[in-house]
């Protein structure tokens, strides 16, 4: 098996797209934010439907923000607490 190091490099590894929330309240707030979506494109018009669609890209943009400044927070976190722990032991 390659390592980790390598498969990063090699541009193999997207850990953004192994990311699935596995609480079971998800799939449901899904499936709900759909519906309401569906429901709110049939009650706009052509102009409202536009913005919803806009706003729709924006959350994502946002999200995605969110989600790698939570990957790189916890990266930072844990490489800080190796370094920690391999300093403390070294002492």
């Amino acid at each position: 098996m390659r390592s980790i190091l390598e498969r990063l490099y090699e541009g193999e590894l997207y850990p953004a797209e192994k990311i699935v929330s596995t609480d079971p309240k998800y799939p449901l707030l899904e499936r709900e934010i759909h519906k309401v979506q569906k429901d709110l494109h049939v009650l706009l018009n052509e102009d409202g439907r536009k913005q919803l669609e806009h706003l729709g890209k924006l959350y994502m943009e946002e999200n995605t923000m969110d989600c790698y400044a939570g990957f790189r927070h916890g990266f930072q976190l844990g490489a800080r607490l190796m370094y920690e722990i391999f300093i403390r032991e070294e002492r």
